[in-house]
């Protein structure tokens, strides 16, 4: 028979099923990619080196800040805390950025908007008058 007044449920907590599932299902897939895209220059900087850069890289940044970095030379994986990305941004061309959504001023409504304050110069007011003691 057993002396111990603790059963062995409580040595070991029962960890919930969805917790599990959580991590299991994050091991099966991986760590999701945060960005990727063409950099401009990737820059690493290691304690006690001088930093070095690669030129025209495709990088791919991970939810764990693992960097993967690839270019026609060389291919190479860091942390985050260790490099300094120049993501390469295309410009778009001028037709393109009229359609964007632009907020214009509406009429002013009784009520609802405070009336501007008038243009010109600004008011002064005159200063106080000083007070003297009477005697």
């Amino acid at each position: 028979m057993h002396s111990s007044r603790f059963s062995r449920k409580c040595l070991r907590p029962e960890v919930p099923r969805w917790f599990r599932q959580s991590v299991i299902s994050f091991f099966r897939r991986g760590p999701r990619v945060l960005k990727s895209g063409p950099a401009s220059r990737v820059v690493f900087f290691y304690q006690g080196e001088e930093g070095t850069y690669v030129d025209d890289v495709y990088v791919t940044v991970y939810e764990n800040a693992i960097v993967h970095i690839r270019s026609p030379y060389e291919e190479t994986t860091t942390h985050l805390q260790n490099c300094e990305i120049l993501w390469r941004f295309a410009a778009q061309p001028q037709d393109q950025r009229s359609s964007k959504l632009r907020l214009l001023k509406g009429k002013e409504k009784e009520g609802l908007n405070a009336p501007a304050a008038p243009k010109g110069k600004p008011t002064r007011e005159p200063p106080a008058p000083e007070l003297t003691p009477e005697g």
